[in-house]
């Protein structure tokens, strides 16, 4: 048995001691991938009890990738494995949801995995060398220590119930190379590795070797760091959920924690049994560090103090209660009529070199306002009590003004003003949706961050004159 060999096979048998899973393999037909599918097949033939078989996902962004595909397919027919290709549509992606190609790529990926796998466990060809460029990759990001703990060796997939297995995370480049070299095993290159314009790659090729300079043992050092502060986390999140079953209560509203017995634990494991709130309520994702510090800002602030989140969630104070609910005063949108986004820094350059052009008309479905980087994604709402919009005072100055006596000013019948459609960031309203917006909303040469709303009013009045 080879050092990669068990290495996997006493992963395999720590992550599964009793029960046998089947592991469907994330094949690209890469040195790391195939050298995998090999080592599982032959520690199945000696006697390892599971079943395997492999899926390639077809990006159908390279001009090999067909080539890559045929390759996968080959190879699974002469180790006699079942085989499945999967063809995924990335451009859409990046169009639909705005993000990078890398990060589309990634989410069709682990989808189309995890709906072939049905059940099985995914088993991923991530090495030592992936989880040293992982675990700076987070740093440079800026990160907690979960994300200096880089990839678990198994963890839960965010696209389905299945488990990700990464059985071969201590195995190094030369153990690979070794392998590769004993069995004469032919594998495919991706040249978009080398494409310099991925920040992983640069890691790989630029920052790696240059701490190598310091440390030739740094990716050791890094894998060796890695684990050791999964361990720590792993002890934090145990006492996090003791706590948090402390902490958790009723409300008239819905969920709520004490806010007396959270703040008897440490801020560690405060933090931790806050997040563990909210993804009880739906959130997970969508929530940043910054949303964190709102909700300690509220722990601290007095009674009767709220936040809105994502995904229509609001969070108040109550006395001694923390509570979460869902705002009542929502009205129902479709995504196909309403969306808030954020505009990317050549989008921000873009509008910042006139202005003028971005500035729609008052019935138009589309605004671009300014807005905080770091503030949670406004919302649309109906009217409730508090709110206000900021207005040009006689003096020049900006200063709060009621809505309610803002829609009096522009003589909105009082039968209509329950009517009206809101892009609210908690109690101020940005936009009126066929009306105003908010002063300090406004963009101009100045602006350093922005974000893109659309509504369209005329759908929704013809659906009401349907029904």
């Amino acid at each position: 048995m080879t050092g990669l060999e068990k290495k996997v096979s006493d992963r395999f048998l720590c992550a599964f001691p009793e029960q046998k899973p089947g592991f469907t393999v994330a094949l690209s037909g890469g040195r790391d991938s195939v050298c995998l599918l090999h080592a599982l097949d032959h520690l199945r033939e000696k006697g390892m009890a599971f079943s395997l078989r492999a899926v390639h996902v077809h990006h159908g962004m390279r001009q090999q990738a067909d080539l890559d595909e045929t390759f996968c397919h080959a190879l699974c027919e002469k180790l006699n494995i079942p085989y499945h290709a999967v063809y995924v549509d990335v451009p859409s992606l990046v169009e639909e949801e705005g993000v990078s190609s890398e990060e589309a790529a990634r989410r069709l990926r682990y989808r189309a995995l995890s709906k072939e796998a049905s059940g099985d466990v995914i088993v991923l060809a991530h090495h030592q060398k992936d989880q040293a460029e992982t675990v700076l990759l987070h740093l440079l990001r800026g990160t907690s220590l979960k994300g200096l703990g880089g990839m678990k060796v198994l963890s839960a997939s965010e696209f389905g119930p299945e488990m990700l297995f990464r059985p071969m995370l201590d195995v190094t480049e030369e153990e690979l190379d070794a392998y590769v070299k004993k069995h004469q095993i032919a594998y495919r290159t991706d040249e978009s590795n080398m494409d310099p314009g991925y920040t992983r790659n640069r890691i790989r090729k630029e920052l790696l070797p240059q701490l190598e300079s310091y440390n030739p043992r740094i990716i050791a050092a890094l894998s060796a760091m890695s684990e050791s502060i999964r361990e720590d986390l792993s002890f934090l999140e145990e006492e996090a959920e003791k706590a948090w079953q402390d902490c958790r209560t009723k409300s008239d509203e819905g969920s709520a924690i004490k806010i007396s017995r959270l703040l008897s634990y440490p801020k560690a494991v405060q933090s931790r049994v806050l997040i563990k709130f909210l993804e009880d309520n739906g959130l997970s994702k969508d929530i940043s560090g910054q949303h964190l510090k709102y909700l300690f800002s509220l722990v601290a602030g007095q009674s009767g103090r709220q936040i809105v989140l994502p995904k229509g969630l609001t969070v108040e104070k109550s006395y001694d209660i923390l509570c979460i609910y869902k705002c009542p005063h929502f009205p129902a949108v479709c995504s196909k009529d309403a969306w808030v986004r954020r505009l990317g820094k050549e989008e921000v350059l873009a509008v910042r070199s006139d202005p003028k052009k971005a500035v729609f008309p008052t019935d138009s479905p589309v605004k671009i306002f300014s807005f905080p980087e770091e503030d949670p994604l406004p919302v649309w709402r109906g009217r409730r009590a508090g709110d206000y919009m900021m207005i040009r005072l006689s003096d020049g100055t900006m200063g709060r003004k009621k809505l309610q006596d803002i829609l009096q000013d522009d003589h909105v019948p009082r039968a209509k003003r329950d009517e009206a459609v809101l892009l609210c960031a908690g109690d101020k309203v940005l936009w009126i949706v066929g009306g105003r917006i908010s002063e300090d909303g406004k963009i101009s040469s100045e602006t350093e961050s922005m974000i893109q709303a659309y509504y369209d009013q005329g759908e929704r009045d013809d659906e009401r004159r349907s029904d």
